[in-house]
């Protein structure tokens, strides 16, 4: 936020996230690799992997 505040994440641990093709940073710690987001590059949170259901990001 622009005041400096924390805010709570709106995506959980666990959830599939959809991001844009160049979007984000490869970060490598010891042997594994992981993809560092702002939240504001999520597309879109899978609801169910199964069912296909999708919500669209704020």
């Amino acid at each position: 936020m622009q005041d400096g505040s924390i805010r709570p994440l709106l995506v959980k641990t666990g959830e599939t996230v959809l991001f844009g093709k160049y979007a984000g940073q490869t970060v490598k710690l010891d042997d594994d690799e992981y993809l560092v987001l702002k939240e504001e590059d999520i597309l879109g949170v899978i609801e169910n992997a199964s069912g296909g259901q999708a919500r669209k990001a704020a």
